[in-house]
Order: C-alpha cells, then structure tokens, then sequence
C-alpha cells in the first residue's frame, strides 16, 4: 500500500462522515499524518478499517462496523504517549495509563444556500487582512488565552485553505471600531470549509453580532462548499458548541485527546 492509495481510501471514506472519520478538516490532517505508518481494511462494502500512528502517537483509528472499544485500538495504544480517539472507541481498558484528557466536539453544517444576515443598524461588515502588519493588529482583538501567540494566526495565513475573504469584521460605524470578528478556510478541491474563530468583543455581546457573523461566513462559502464544519473544546466557559447548534450546525462527534504526560 502507498501513500497515495491511503490518502485516496481516506478521502473517500471522510466525505461520507467527516466528523466522526477524523477530528479535523482533511487537508489539516493530511499534513499532519505525512510519514506515519498506516494500515487499510476493505472488504466488498469498501473501506472498513483506517489507522495511521508513529512510534509515540496515535493519530487516526476508524471502524466503520464495529464501532466499540476492541482488544485491536488497546494493543495499538500500548506504546503511544497521545491519542486522538473518536468516543465511540473509549472505555476504562482504551484509556488506562493515560493522565490528561481533553473533549472536542466536532459539529457541521450541510451547506446549502444561506442568505446574508440582516445586520442591526450602525454595524457593517468589513474585509481583515491585507498584510501580515493587519493579521497583527487583529490579535490585539482577540481573546489571548485562547491562543499561543501571533504564530496561531501566521499558521492560519500560510495555510493551503487560506482564504482571504472569509476573514472578516463587524464594525461598529459609529466609532468605526471593530466589534466582532470571524475566520474561516476553505478546501476548494475537496469542498469543505472550516470555521476557526468567532468573537464578539463584550461591549458588544447580546445584539445577534456573533450569529450574524457566522452566517455572513456561511453565505461567503456558499456553493464553494459541500459542508462547513467547527471544532471546539466541550468544556470551554463560553459554550461555543450551543452556540454553533443555533446558527444550524449539527452533530454528536466527540473527539479525545489523550496524553500520559
């Protein structure tokens, strides 16, 4: 088996499930399993078992029949120091010997045609970046504990889904201030768009900013997409999941990280 042909099996198999084949957007984790061993399962349905891991982590695990913890997911863990499991896999035996545990939910939205919001009035929508010196300003705006630094953003930048249109602003026209701002990519070979961030500044929380400005997101992707998809933290304060549900995104994907150390 080549490199190619899993590549191939795995992108068939991702656009019929995305979130629970993989915790991420496919062209961020086709970087990211670049050199990692892997193994493929068929049978006369077609792909049934895809895993991918090096010598300290496992980075992908998919059963599409037997979608319960197996002796098979506990010999493959026995070495690696992380995982990202699916919850379908987890259980006291899949998880023993690991320490820290993180849950992402991964929801999506079916993209069909999404008309441009309605914004309140004294707000616009403005385009973000232009330059790298722009990409700067901007974290100023941004919540920084939820961020490692300017090189979160720069990744985002350099990154083959980067599209420029979908970054974006919501100004408020009376100061000519930002008040809110919303990131997404998009795949236009495959067709899959992923929201990255979404923040509305506090003295502007409450107005309908936020959804406005996913939706204005959603009707920018529009026909480019197939399925627009947003990973979050499960626990995070703010309850982004709940958030996401209202502006039409859905799904029960839940994703674990898993680290001895």
């Amino acid at each position: 088996m080549t490199h190619e042909d899993f590549t191939q099996a795995l992108t068939r198999t991702y656009l019929q499930n995305p979130c629970q084949v993989l915790p991420r957007p496919l062209w961020q984790m086709l970087t990211e399993l670049d050199g990692c061993e892997t193994a493929i399962a068929s049978d006369q349905q077609g792909v049934n078992r895809l895993e991918a891991w090096t010598a300290d982590s496992l980075m992908l695990y998919w059963r599409r029949d037997n979608r319960q913890p197996s002796l098979l997911i506990s010999r493959r863990l026995g070495y690696q120091q992380t995982a990202m499991i699916h919850q379908d896999f987890l259980d006291a035996p899949t998880v023993a010997g690991f320490q820290h545990f993180q849950s992402q939910y991964r929801l999506m939205h079916r993209q069909q045609v999404v008309d441009a919001p309605e914004l309140p009035a004294g707000f616009r929508f403005a385009g973000v970046v232009n330059s790298t010196d722009e990409a700067q300003a901007m974290m100023a705006h941004i919540e920084q504990e939820k961020l490692s630094g300017m090189g979160d953003v720069q990744a985002w930048l350099d990154s083959p889904a980067f599209a420029a249109d979908l970054w974006l602003w919501v100004v408020d026209e009376a100061t000519d201030q930002p008040a809110g701002i919303a990131i997404a990519e998009l795949d236009p070979q495959l067709r899959e768009a992923a929201v990255r961030w979404v923040q509305v500044f506090p003295d502007y929380q409450g107005r309908g900013l936020g959804r406005a400005l996913v939706q204005e997101l959603l009707h920018r992707i529009g026909g480019r997409a197939l399925f627009t998809t947003v990973t979050g933290i499960v626990e995070d304060r703010d309850n982004p999941g709940a958030f996401f549900r209202c502006c039409g995104f859905s799904g029960d994907d839940v994703w674990w990280y898993l680290s001895r150390a």
